[in-house]
């Protein structure tokens, strides 16, 4: 009986340290997360941009994203971010 109280002992105390180690990761992601929001690595998205769209291209646009597991609203940034970057030889020029 004293070593079926013991493993379960173990076992309880097992699962106590996986959750505090889960919780203590879960507030390290919030924290990094939140320093990423308010450093100059995320800056403020202050523009809001509206398109006209052929309905199938949208639609299409949009399945491709949720197959890939984004937003729409992420794959425009990312596509915007892109043309940037690819184009800033033409500011660099300006």
């Amino acid at each position: 009986m004293g070593d079926l109280k013991k493993k379960i002992g173990l076992a309880e105390a097992a699962k106590t340290r996986e959750s505090r180690s889960s919780a203590e990761n879960s507030a390290a992601a919030v924290k990094n997360i939140i320093s990423a929001v308010h450093s100059k690595e995320a800056p403020l998205k202050d523009k809001v941009i509206s398109a006209k769209v052929n309905s199938e291209t949208w639609d299409a646009f949009t399945s491709i994203n949720r197959s890939r597991g984004m937003t729409n609203n992420s794959a425009l940034n990312m596509l915007i971010s892109n043309y940037v970057h690819d184009h800033k030889d033409i500011l660099n020029g300006i």
